[in-house]
C-alpha cells in the first residue's frame, strides 16, 4: 500500500493526488491517463509532470518492485532509480527528479508533491483505504468498504454478557455435572487423607445420605400407610383398655395388718411394705 505523504507548502487536489491506495497482485500502474493507469494521479503545481504510464509495480515472489517509466523519473528514498524493491516504510516520489539527473544521484529538494511511503500490509486486513479495484483505469479513487471478518467457531459459540438469554445459557453450559464433581473430590481424598479418615468420611456420607432418605420419606407418605398406622393406633388404644399401663411412679408407704383386694386377697406382715398404685398383683 502507497499512503501520500503531504508536504509544507504545497498545493494538493484529491482527485489528482490519491490519499492511500493498495497495490494488485500482480502489475499496478501509476499514470496520468486513464485508459493505460490503473491509478490515476498528476502533479497540482506542475500538470503533465506526470506520464501518461509513469511508474509500473510488479508484485513477485512475495515483494513488490517500482520501475520508472516516465521522463521525469523517480526518487526512491531522495535517489534517483529506474528500478527499486520496496520495503517497509521507502519513500517514494514520482515526478521532479529531472531528466539530467543521474541514476543513483541524490536530491535533497525536488519539485513534485507526489510523495508517497510503502507499507506492508495485508489488503484484507485494511480498512477505509483507497482501491482502483479490479479492472478500474477511469482514474476514480473508490472507498473500501468496512468488510466483516470470517467469524470462528469460537465466536459463535461465545455470548454476549449483555444479553440474559445468552448469559444464562453460557451458565447452563458452562456448569460441570455432579458427577464429574464427586469424582474429583473422591480422588482428591484418596490423596490427601489417611486411611482413618478416608473410613470416617464414608461413614459421614453413609449417614447423611440415610438421613436425606428419611427426610424425602416423611415429607412423601403414601395414603395406604396412613390408614395402616391409624389402625394400629387404635388397636394400641383397646389394648390399653384391657390392660392398663404398669405404673410410671411407686410410692412405698408404711401399712399396719391385713389388706384385701376386689377378688384377691394380699397379706402383708405387721410391717411390711405395699406399693401403691399396683393394681394387678401376679
Amino acid at each position: 500500500m502507497l499512503c501520500l505523504q503531504k508536504v509544507e507548502g504545497k498545493s494538493y487536489d484529491p482527485s489528482l493526488q490519491p490519499k492511500k491506495f493498495l497495490l494488485k497482485p500482480t502489475v499496478t500502474r501509476l499514470g496520468r491517463s486513464g485508459e493505460n493507469s490503473d491509478v490515476v494521479m498528476d502533479s497540482a503545481m506542475c500538470p503533465l509532470m506526470i506520464s501518461r504510464v509513469h511508474a509500473e509495480i510488479h508484485f513477485n515472489d512475495g515483494r513488490f518492485r517500482i520501475n520508472c517509466q516516465g521522463l521525469t523519473g523517480l526518487l526512491e528514498n531522495k535517489t534517483k532509480r529506474s528500478s527499486a524493491v520496496l520495503c517497509d516504510g521507502d519513500v517514494v516520489v514520482l515526478g521532479g527528479a529531472g531528466a539530467k539527473t543521474k541514476e543513483g544521484q541524490s536530491l535533497s529538494a525536488y519539485d513534485s508533491e507526489l510523495v508517497y511511503v510503502f507499507s506492508e500490509v495485508c489488503q484484507n486486513d485494511s480498512e477505509e483505504v483507497g482501491s482502483f479495484g479490479e479492472g478500474t483505469n477511469d482514474g476514480s479513487v473508490r472507498r473500501r468498504t468496512k468488510r466483516k471478518k470470517p467469524v470462528s467457531p469460537s465466536e459463535l459459540q461465545s455470548h454476549s454478557k449483555d444479553c440474559p438469554n445468552c448469559r444464562a445459557k453460557a451458565q447452563l453450559k458452562s456448569a460441570v455435572p455432579v458427577k464429574v464433581l464427586d469424582n474429583t473430590i473422591n480422588k482428591l481424598a484418596e490423596e490427601v487423607l489417611s486411611p482413618e479418615e478416608l473410613g470416617e468420611r464414608h461413614l459421614k456420607i453413609q449417614e447423611m445420605s440415610k438421613e436425606a432418605k428419611t427426610k424425602t420419606q416423611k415429607k412423601v407418605v403414601p395414603a395406604s400407610s396412613t390408614s395402616d398406622s391409624e389402625s394400629e393406633s387404635d388397636q394400641e388404644s383397646s389394648d390399653s383398655e384391657n390392660y392398663p399401663e404398669e405404673p410410671q411412679s411407686v410410692q412405698v408407704v408404711r401399712l399396719r395388718g391385713t389388706v384385701t383386694g376386689s377378688g384377691e386377697r394380699v397379706e402383708i406382715s405387721q410391717q411390711g411394705y405395699l406399693e401403691r398404685n399396683v393394681t394387678r398383683i401376679t
